[in-house]
């Protein structure tokens, strides 16, 4: 993650397959939500965070992030797509 970006845009994983997300930040302190998967999760700049992905789930799910960074934080976002 970067100031006002989720990067990829879209996370595409097959439904049942063993997902963990390697989720960092360059910048400042963000956090990294799914609400629907039951994720919200603390992004620290230079620290990062190991999210496991419950993929049990199939469908599109809105990546946000969960911690004000700044004026384009309402731009941020995502999604997670099992298939």
């Amino acid at each position: 993650m970067r100031k006002f970006a989720i990067e990829p845009h879209v996370i595409r994983v097959k439904r049942g397959q063993n997902v963990v997300l390697d989720v960092t930040s360059k910048d400042v302190l963000h956090g990294f939500q799914v609400e629907e998967l039951g994720i919200n999760e603390p992004i620290q700049p230079g620290k990062g965070a190991v999210i496991p992905l419950d993929t049990t789930k199939k469908g599109a799910f809105k990546v946000s992030c969960s911690i004000v960074c700044g004026a384009g934080h309402d731009d941020m976002s995502a999604i997670i797509t099992i298939e």
